[in-house]
């Protein structure tokens, strides 16, 4: 916001009565509180509260552009500054990238003296999943810390679970938050303090126009108006066959209005460019400073989402008993340059077949290093995770392009205006900026339905979208099990033809995709390495009565960012030179609040961390080596005289004792007196010969005498018995030494990995062996998590 637009805004202000804006700020990695800002932003802006001059939406690391207008008290009818703060809950209780700034501001302790929020009245709505250890984390955080600042809160925080259904809490919250807001601003004007006044300066006209609507949503079963065509493709077919099989009455039934999603804001904005407005902008844009790249002390920029390093892929090697042999198929069409991108999935495809339950060509897992800036710009610490942006599936890009082009001549290299901010070509749009490759959420299909020019289409999108009975087993059965993304939804639904506009109003963006560093940047500060499993499953087979289109059953569906990834890594993986031309990844780093080694060296670790979930650890316990590596070097510096931070002091210098001094110590006594706690890894995969990950590694760490003790549970060695990680825990060689060192010695505990059962399960089986020694072990437990001694990083 400049201060031309801050000008304007309290210009806005003094016209109407001193009146404030609305903020809504939120925090989103999913898209979910983007959604429900906007919706707000959309809803409070055609309603137009009489308290409020206008509806400002923005992300929450924006804040401090509107920071300027709380600093200045009000002197008009409302008291203070109204807020509402959307915000999701990522990993183990960290905020969303677009959020962590806000966070961070709010922590700091030399803003309780300036009480930034204390013009401010606020209400904070948090988004988290119960399968996760720190629920809503991101939305108490912001709720106390505002408060703490000076704000005076208006609603208590609302707390919405994903894993049960957001709008069972969303909904509520919502219906009430702008009347809590009124009361709290203390608007007077009119004598209009009652409790029912903020929505009741409504004109007679407006009043009948709303009796109407009213009088019409009576009838559950009124239909919303589509235009009309008359073919039909695959997915009324789909539907039908799958109706049988659910005892859904046929013809498909009509969707009661109050099961049906509200139709949300629009997400982005675009706008069709001629080709000299499109340079006239970018000539523009060029002679302005970037705004996503900022300076920080700790580094001299700060990559982000807008503005990623491109990384050079330096090497990649399976880490699973994996054949080498698509990738050295797929090289050497590569080499003949008689294949493309599409061509090398096509042979991975080919050469990985998918014939079991429990095939192994579906269990691939891949180490990758990439390069970091030479001028140190992007760092790292042992725990933290690395966001790589990847493009839209290829496919799914050509079929919206080819719809485009045929429904609104829309050519792919046209320039579009996105957001009013960015420019680039339409091809652009559809592969980097909006989700076409993820399956469609029901608010997306309901929007949808009103681009369907066949009637039947647009009802039975209507049904998919509703929250119905019969509509919740449908959008489970075909678009949940068969993984429906946009492009699927075009060829079933043919008639569905909606703009790019409406495609970049109703869609997500591309989501980061995330991955735990797996290395220490005491080994190789210029380089970094991850471990990621390579999504590739079949969707379920459907048996129905009636015909059943194939194309929507039984369907190899891969992830977006690991099925590229394989792809273009195939040179590497084969193991040719490193001069073959393989594409940069542009990535930025996730910082870790909690999931960090201990600052006390001596603290027993406890590792637990199955499958993929080693791969920080491997992190962890390299950079113990290198700890041990560094303290052998200091300690014979150490022996020459007292050593403090690489300066020399001479015996007699200055006066040290053991007790004169807590900050000063002899070097030579602190290094060799250093010791380290014993650490034990609990690991577990399916088969020992096939996915035991990072296995040489986790030898040489056991020889080097790094990591003390190793434990592996091995799922499907074993017909008779599957054996987990959590049964290694209460293994009666174990259990006692286990119980001792949480209780007796401080270990800390270290979780990674599924969030759904692993996690769970682990917890179960520490408050079992807890049982032994304590009155109370899940109270004991939750001590550990508020002491952070139990931290952990999951994911559903």
């Amino acid at each position: 916001v400049s201060l031309n637009v801050l000008k304007q805004t309290l210009l806005k202000m003094s016209s109407n009565n001193n009146l404030p804006p609305l903020f809504i700020l939120y925090g989103s990695a999913t898209g979910n509180s983007e959604h429900i800002a906007k919706d707000l932003t959309k809803k409070y802006t055609a309603e137009k509260p009489e308290f409020v001059s206008e509806v400002i939406c923005t992300e929450l690391n924006k804040f401090k552009k509107h920071q300027k207008y709380w600093d200045e008290e009000l002197n008009g009818p409302v008291a203070k500054y109204p807020v509402i703060v959307v915000i999701s809950t990522t990993g183990n209780g960290d905020a969303p990238e677009n959020g962590g700034r806000f966070v961070r501001f709010i922590k700091r302790k030399n803003n309780v003296e300036s009480q930034p929020f204390r013009n401010v009245v606020y209400a904070v709505l948090g988004l988290g999943d119960t399968n996760y250890d720190q629920f809503c984390e991101s939305g108490k955080i912001v709720d106390a810390k505002m408060k703490a600042l000076g704000g005076l809160r208006a609603k208590a925080l609302g707390m919405a679970d994903e894993g049960t259904g957001l709008e069972q809490v969303v909904e509520p919250w919502i219906d009430t938050v702008m009347d809590d807001l009124r009361k709290a601003v203390g608007f007077t004007e009119g004598g209009a303090s009652n409790e029912n006044s903020a929505f009741d300066g409504k004109s007679e006209e407006k009043k009948e126009e709303d009796t109407e609507v009213e009088e019409e949503k009576i009838g559950d079963d009124i239909e919303v108006t589509i235009p009309t065509s008359s073919s039909t493709g695959e997915g009324i077919m789909a539907l039908q066959s799958l109706a049988t099989t659910l005892s859904i009455p046929l013809p498909l039934p009509q969707v009661p209005l109050n099961s049906l999603p509200p139709l949300g804001a629009s997400l982005s904005s675009c706008q069709l460019l001629s080709q000299k407005e499109h340079e006239s902008f970018n000539n523009l844009k060029a002679s302005q400073p970037d705004e996503n790249m900022t300076m920080t002390s700790t580094s001299s920029c700060q990559f982000n989402h807008e503005a990623p390093y491109e990384s050079t892929i330096l090497s990649a090697k399976y880490v699973t008993n994996t054949s080498v042999e698509p990738a050295k198929k797929a090289l050497t069409s590569l080499e003949m340059k008689s294949s493309n991108l599409k061509d090398v999935l096509k042979i991975f495809d080919e050469g990985f077949p998918l014939d079991g339950a429990d095939n192994r060509n579906a269990r691939r897992v891949i180490q990758m290093e990439l390069s970091l800036p030479d001028d140190f710009s992007l760092q790292y610490a042992p725990g933290d995770s690395i966001a790589v942006l990847v493009d839209n599936d290829l496919d799914a890009v050509d079929i919206v392009l080819n719809m485009l082009k045929t429904a609104h001549a829309i050519e792919p290299e046209q320039p579009v205006l996105l957001d009013e901010s960015r420019s680039k070509t339409v091809r652009d749009v559809l592969s980097r900026d909006i989700d076409i490759s993820s399956t469609l959420k029901q608010r997306s299909l309901y929007a949808l339905s009103h681009h369907a020019t066949n009637v039947e289409e647009g009802n039975a999108l209507q049904l998919l979208s509703s929250k119905s009975d019969y509509g919740l087993k449908l959008y489970k059965s075909f678009i949940e099990d068969q993984m429906i993304n946009i492009a699927d939804l075009l060829i079933a639904f043919p008639s569905c033809t909606p703009s790019l506009e409406a495609l970049v109003g109703i869609l997500p963006s591309v989501a980061p995709r995330y991955y735990s560093i797996a290395s220490s940047p005491l080994a190789n500060p210029k380089s970094l390495s991850v471990a990621f499993s390579v999504v590739d499953i079949m969707t379920p087979s459907v048996k129905a009565e009636i015909p059943y289109p194939p194309r929507f059953s039984n369907r190899r569906k891969k992830g977006l960012a690991t099925r590229y990834l394989e792809a273009i890594l195939a040179p590497l993986l084969a193991g040719a030179n490193s001069d073959f031309k393989i594409p940069c990844l542009r990535i930025f780093p996730k910082p870790t609040q909690e999931f960090k080694l201990p600052l006390d060296n001596k603290t027993p670790l406890l590792l637990i961390g199955p499958g993929t979930g080693v791969a920080p650890f491997i992190g962890f316990l390299e950079h113990r080596r290198e700890q041990k590596k560094d303290d052998k070097k200091l300690a014979t510096k150490a022996s020459q005289g007292t050593w403090r931070g690489g300066f020399d002091f001479e015996e007699g210098d200055i006066p040290v004792t053991n007790t004169s001094d807590s900050d000063i110590k002899l070097g030579a006594e602190y290094r060799l007196n250093q010791g380290y706690g014993e650490i034990e890894l609990f690991f577990g995969c399916r088969y020992s010969d096939h996915d035991w990950l990072f296995k040489e590694e986790m030898r040489s760490f056991c020889e080097e005498g790094v990591l003390t003790r190793l434990h592996t549970a091995f799922s499907r060695d074993n017909p008779n018995r599957k054996v987990y990680v959590q049964h290694k825990l209460q293994d009666e060689a174990n259990g006692q030494r286990i119980v001792n060192l949480l209780t007796q010695e401080g270990a800390s505990v270290y979780i990674c990995g599924d969030g759904n059962a692993m996690a769970k399960d682990v917890q179960k089986a520490l408050c079992t062996l807890l049982g032994r020694a304590v009155e109370d072990p899940e109270k004991f437990l939750m001590n550990m998590k508020e002491n952070k001694k139990l931290v952990l990083d999951i994911w559903s």
